[in-house]
């Protein structure tokens, strides 16, 4: 049985269910999931303000959250580097707050 050949590239596949294309083209620019994890971030503390009996939906937030930065230092090698630019940087940040410079111990 011969294989079918691939088809055709789609482009602007979402253009036709939105409202202004320009608005994909800019998404198609942007790497990595920063600005979700910050608007997750914010909607997960007013979820816990607005109703903080609400304690499973919270967790399934926190959850999210978490696999959302996951995913986001798993998508390449530079977030891998920044990854660690950034624990290093709360290591240092730690090692200061416990022994500040001049502190003779």
């Amino acid at each position: 049985m011969a294989a079918s050949p691939d088809p055709a590239p789609v482009t602007n596949f979402y253009a036709k269910a939105l409202e202004n294309a320009e608005a994909l083209a800019e998404a198609a620019r942007i790497t990595g999931l920063h600005q979700e994890i910050a608007w997750m971030r914010d909607a997960l503390r007013r979820q816990v303000q607005e109703h903080p009996a609400q304690f499973e939906l919270a967790m399934k937030g926190m959850h999210t959250l978490v696999r959302m930065v996951l995913a986001e230092y798993r998508i390449g090698p530079k977030s891998r580097d920044d990854f660690a630019d950034n624990m290093a940087a709360a290591l240092r940040s730690i090692g200061e707050q416990l022994l500040p410079a001049g502190d003779e111990r």
